[in-house]
């Protein structure tokens, strides 16, 4: 999965910036239970990796209709 939505900058605590980045994609029913996450970090810091993880919960149900 990739993304190409820009990035937006805005001021952060003790000189430095927050940097953030919208993903979308379009889901299907076989994700389902599928993971998604997501990993921040700062090289200059060398603090340890931010980590963010959600489970796609889609339900889908096929529906049909008879008419008799």
């Amino acid at each position: 999965m990739s993304n190409n939505k820009p990035h937006t900058s805005i001021p952060g605590s003790y000189g430095g910036v927050v940097v953030s980045q919208v993903l979308e994609f379009v889901a299907s029913r076989e994700m389902d239970g599928d993971a998604i996450e997501c990993r921040a970090f700062n090289d200059m810091s060398g603090s340890d990796v931010a980590k963010h993880k959600v489970f796609l919960d889609i339900l889908c149900m096929l529906h049909t209709h008879h008419t008799y």
